[in-house]
């Protein structure tokens, strides 16, 4: 289960495939677009993934030895747009084996999956979590880059900006993102705005 606004991954799976292995194949996933939206679509293995239209990716793709066993096809990147749960129905336009010569079809059971989306709470403000910007509670490069941003005025705010304010009664401005950024590669080990 994923919040609205988080990013997760869904694998697309071989198993079992027998010798001489799987070879050639087409397949398409859909997925509610109201729910989900696909980020990206990663292949494996001589293949080639991409959205189609809407509510769809296809994978499809062949190499010319077969892979045995347990495989990964593809990767497919989501981000929950609203609440509730999206079926990922998939259709098996064609498995093919790696028989020289003559592929042969390879009959596949079909396992469709779903991603739900749960409304999760708000990002809670944090008092004093110095250099956290974007309130994952972690300071890390991200929450420089993000002051940097906002300085540049390329982002209007962002979620905890407040705690990005490192060097005390200065206000917001690049010296703050690099203290930041300085601070997430360990080369300091607190902030100016920690100093009593």
């Amino acid at each position: 289960m994923l919040d609205v606004g988080e990013e997760g991954s869904v694998l697309l799976e071989a198993f079992s495939m027998p010798p001489p292995g799987l070879a050639a194949a087409q397949i398409n996933v859909t997925y509610d677009p109201e729910i989900v939206s696909v980020l990206q679509c990663l292949p494996f293995t001589g293949r080639v993934c991409y959205p189609v239209g809407k509510d769809a990716v296809k994978l499809t793709g062949a190499t010319s030895t077969g892979q045995e066993g347990d495989s990964v096809l593809a990767q497919v990147d989501v981000r929950c747009e609203q609440p509730g749960s999206s079926p990922l129905e998939l259709e098996v336009v064609g498995l093919f084996d790696a028989t020289i010569g003559d592929p042969q079809p390879i009959d596949a059971e079909i396992t469709d999956g779903k991603i739900t989306c749960a409304s999760g709470p708000s990002p809670t403000p944090l008092s004093n979590f110095w250099g956290d910007v974007d309130c994952d509670f972690v300071v890390s490069a991200v929450d420089a880059l993000l002051v940097l941003q906002i300085v540049a005025a390329l982002l209007p705010t962002a979620p905890c900006m407040h705690n990005g304010d490192v060097l005390p009664n200065d206000g917001l401005n690049s010296i703050d993102g690099v203290l930041i950024l300085q601070f997430s590669a360990g080369i300091i080990d607190h902030f100016p705005v920690e100093q009593g």
